[in-house]
């Protein structure tokens, strides 16, 4: 008998254990699901791996230590142009300051003093080429001098958050006090990426800039210098969609990339990669490295779907009458998910604005704020159907909690369960032994 009561008790427990391992582990994985222990052979001294529609760190090294961004500087003078020219078929001319303070053994594009060119021409030789000269004409169209463009240049970085670079000129041109980190540059790459003119012209593989009075000669073909978008090249990546070279002595090798696979985006930055790995220019070969590691352990995934009811709010008036309203989201909630892994999030919470009668369909009544991978998302809130009337409104309440996480009162429903059976089998069994000894009896 006490062998039996044992048996029992081990059975629970056993049970027990097993739930509570479940949890426990589901756990572990949540407190985990940003952490993948991978370690990249990098080569470069400072890069990072941004997923663009989050703006999420996927990986990083030395991200924030100043450096010299070279040309990859010209990725934010091409939307400061692009962000304040009102027609791209304007003309620049080239001044004699753009042409002769490029010194001798920095790339150009041979434009001659007084050429005059689109600013679309200008801007495809700047990110393509890598023209310096062609930076200085477009910094001098915008705001007249080099100089007064830096500070344009400066405030947008503050503006898209930047807080370790300083922008002394339009093209990149060593000085000492120009200089920016993997991750502000990233930053500006994911803000530039919202243009579409940007985005199209940052991902030509050819260029060219037409003869004029002043220049009759050989015809100005250019390939872009970004071998990832070159399909001809060794280097080519199949999933390249943008990206900058950048190189001065002192800056070494520096290379921004845009990739995109399915609906997943990604920026990679590289500053200051020294040397060739396998026969493969550093850049080139820590760039891939950071957007396989990218493609390979991440993945977007949707959360929630725009339209998805979050909550049902009751709206009281002063004459006593009740209406009750649906909230749903404005827009999906899209995340970036380790593979294999599901997402550690906290329940949505609901910020009300002040709401007036009547409501129209789709009327911005608040936001909800999801916690979810340690990242927060703030979405707005609409209303699901119009609700006429001019009354007042006295007061408006929850009614309905539509996103609640029942996984912890599945398992211990569960682990209930289990344990009734368990001892329901125990009686029955205990029962037929006590009944076949009678009847031997």
């Amino acid at each position: 008998m006490k062998n039996k009561i044992f048996i029992f008790f081990l059975m629970i427990y056993l049970i027990c254990g097993f739930f509570y391992n479940s949890l426990a582990t589901e756990n572990m994985a949540t407190e985990n699901k940003t952490n993948i222990s991978q370690q990249l052979d990098l080569h470069s001294e400072g890069a990072v791996l941004l997923e663009i529609n989050t703006g999420k760190v996927l990986y990083e090294k030395n991200m924030n230590e100043r450096l010299y961004p070279a040309s990859i500087t010209k990725i934010l003078t091409a939307i400061l142009v692009l962000e304040n020219c009102n027609n791209l078929n304007d003309y620049a001319t080239a001044s004699e300051y753009a042409i002769k303070s490029i010194p001798s053994g920095y790339t150009t594009a041979g434009i001659k003093v007084g050429e005059s060119f689109t600013i679309e021409n200008l801007l495809e030789v700047m990110m393509l080429r890598s023209a310096n000269e062609a930076a200085t004409i477009l910094a001098e169209y915008i705001s007249g001098n080099v100089n007064e463009f830096s500070k344009l240049m400066n405030e947008k970085a503050k503006e898209i958050g930047c807080v370790n670079s300083n922008f002394l000129n339009a093209n990149g041109m060593h000085d000492e006090n120009h200089y920016s980190t993997a991750y502000d540059m990233a930053l500006i790459e994911r803000y530039c990426m919202q243009n579409q003119d940007f985005r199209r012209i940052s991902a030509l593989t050819e260029c060219s800039l037409p003869d004029t009075d002043i220049y009759e000669g050989e015809p100005r073909i250019f390939k872009n210098t970004h071998a990832f978008l070159i399909k001809d090249s060794p280097n080519y990546y199949p999933y390249a969609i943008a990206g900058k070279t950048g190189f001065t002595t002192p800056a070494k090798n520096c290379l921004v990339t845009c990739a995109k696979k399915d609906e997943f985006e990604l920026v990679a930055v590289v500053l200051h990669a020294d040397g060739k790995v396998d026969g493969v220019s550093a850049r080139y070969h820590d760039t891939k490295l950071l957007l396989d590691y990218g493609f390979n352990n991440y993945k977007i995934e949707k959360y929630l779907s725009k339209g998805s009811v979050i909550n049902t709010i009751q709206i009281e008036t002063v004459d006593g009458k009740k209406e009750y309203l649906n909230l749903e989201l404005a827009e999906d909630i899209s995340i970036i998910q380790i593979n294999n892994q599901k997402p550690n999030s906290s329940g949505g919470k609901i910020n009300l604005n002040d709401i007036k009668l009547p409501i129209k369909k789709g009327d911005i009544l608040g936001t909800v704020t999801y916690t979810i991978n340690d990242q927060n998302y703030t979405i707005n809130l609409l209303a699901e159907e119009s609700i006429e009337g001019e009354s007042e409104v006295s007061g408006v309440s929850f009614e309905i909690e539509k996103k609640f996480d029942f996984l912890p009162i599945i398992i211990l429903l569960g682990l209930v369960g289990v344990a009734i059976i368990v001892i329901i089998i125990f009686i029955i069994v205990m029962r037929r032994e006590k009944k076949e000894k009678l009847n031997f009896s």
